[in-house]
Formats: structure tokens, sequence, C-alpha cells
């Protein structure tokens, strides 16, 4: 019955490691391969090899763990990033599109005054009384004041649109600013993050190298023992 056991846990556990990346399964799969042959050649003693698999074992599980919650925090972070990048364009392109519209209209309403001045052809009546004529005299008078009062108004309303894109103008360029010290922030941010994850790394490689030479050295010193007792 125990053969049985050991059997089906060898298949649940490579089902789970296929779904890993290719870089991972190399490795592993090379470790199996040393583990295999250590256990062809020493097959007398078998209590001691019981109790490491079981260190092992748990040893791994711990750093699957840690590894999956970071991946986590990472994901979120970039995500919303991202989304603010796009509000900020979106919002400069849709007040340079006003601007160019409003100077469009302006253009057009001066030509339009142009071709008012041509429509003054109508002296060609003179075959009717002169009573006659000293109405158009005063039509035209009352005509051309009307027509100042409506310049100056426009000359008041251009004034004011101006101030007004040049307050927006300014506005802009403040927000501007304010971004780029902003993402100047979030780099600086970024790089003493960066820093502080390179020399984590580093601090645990040498930890994990040093450890590794202890425990060769143990080993060796317990298989001189070992020959040594034969």
């Amino acid at each position: 019955g125990r053969r049985r056991r050991r059997r089906r846990r060898r298949r649940r556990r490579r089902r789970r490691r296929r779904r890993r990346r290719r870089r991972r399964r190399r490795r592993r799969r090379r470790r199996r391969r040393r583990r295999r042959r250590r256990r062809r050649r020493r097959r007398r003693r078998r209590r001691r090899r019981r109790r490491r698999r079981r260190r092992r074992r748990r040893r791994r599980r711990r750093r699957r763990r840690r590894r999956r919650r970071r991946r986590r925090r990472r994901r979120r972070r970039r995500r919303r990033r991202r989304r603010r990048r796009r509000r900020r364009s979106r919002r400069r392109r849709r007040r340079r599109r006003r601007r160019r519209r409003r100077e469009k209209k302006k253009k057009k309403k001066k030509k339009k005054k142009k071709k008012k001045k041509k429509k003054k052809k109508k002296k060609k009546k003179k075959k009717k009384k002169k009573k006659k004529k000293k109405k158009k005299k005063k039509k035209k008078k009352k005509k051309k004041k009307k027509k100042k009062k409506k310049k100056k108004k426009k000359k008041k309303k251009r004034e004011e649109e101006e101030e007004e894109e040049e307050e927006e103008e300014e506005e802009e360029e403040e927000e501007e600013e304010e971004e780029e010290e902003e993402e100047e922030e979030e780099e600086e941010r970024r790089r003493r993050r960066r820093r502080r994850r390179r020399r984590r790394r580093r601090r645990r490689r040498r930890r994990r190298r040093r450890r590794r030479r202890r425990r060769r050295r143990r080993r060796r010193r317990r298989r001189r023992k070992e020959e040594e007792e034969e």
C-alpha cells in the first residue's frame, strides 16, 4: 500500500510544475537528476535521508508564497500610472482645437463686411424726383452710425476673448509644470526602489551562497567520518 501512495504524489507534482515558465523547468530537472544519482549510489542508510527531504519541502513552500504576493503588487501599480498619462494627453488636445475654431470664425466675419460695401450701386435712379434722393441720404447716415457702434462692441468682445485665452494658456502652462514635477518625483522614487531591490537581492544571494558552502562542508565532513568508520 505504501508504494501506491508515493506514485500518486509524484504525478500531481509534475502537473503543477508544467504550468510555469521554461527556465524554471530546466533548473529543477537538473536538480532532480543529481538527487536521483545520489540515491542510487547509497541505499544502505535511509533514516537520515528521510529527515532531509522533509526539511527541503517545507522551505520550498515558503518561497513560492512570497513570490506570488510580490507579483500582484507590481501589476496594480502599473495600471494606475497608465491611466493618469492618458487623461492628461486628452485634455491638452481638446483645448487646442477650441482655439483654432475661434480664430477661423473671426476671419469669416471680416470678409462679409467687405461684401456689404459693394451693394452701394443704387445711384442709377436719378430720373426720379429730388424728394426720394433726400430719403436715401438719411438712410445711409443711419446705417453708418449703426455699423460704427457694432464695431466697437466687437472690439470689446475680441479683447475679452483674448484675455480669456491668455488666462487659459497660463493655467495650462502651470498645469504642465506641475505634471512635469510630479513625473520627476515619481521617477526619483522608482530609482530609489530599484536600488533598494538590487541591494536586497545581492544580500540574499550572498547569504544563500554562504549557506550552501557551509552545507557542502558539513556533508563532506560527515562522509569522511562515515568512510573512516566503515
